[in-house]
């Protein structure tokens, strides 16, 4: 269980291009933690300003398609902006990350 911020070190966002997720991935990462995330908005080819801010703050951007969910992800945020159906939500429950 996850009690405090101090109880986890690596944590993805689902969902972090949004205004209030990518404000708390870079505070995240501002203060230690390994951060990641992935949105549906991160396209091959194509500019997305929001991934490029992430990416100059040390934050790792995927598509969303799971594959930056690994064993050692201690914690998934999801944005609400994010259906149960997506298959990153359904990888972290298969994983049992909170």
């Amino acid at each position: 269980m996850i009690a405090s911020i101090n109880d986890f070190k690596n944590v993805f966002f689902i969902g972090i291009a949004g205004t209030g997720m990518s404000a708390i991935a870079q505070y995240l990462s501002g203060i230690g933690k390994n951060v990641s995330g992935s949105d549906r908005y991160f396209t091959p080819g194509t500019f997305n300003d929001t991934k490029e801010k992430l990416i100059a703050e040390g934050i790792q951007c995927f598509l969303q398609n799971g594959e930056g969910i690994t064993s050692s992800t201690d914690l998934i945020v999801v944005s609400t902006a994010i259906e149960d159906t997506v298959y990153e939500v359904q990888k972290a429950k298969e994983l049992n990350i909170p």
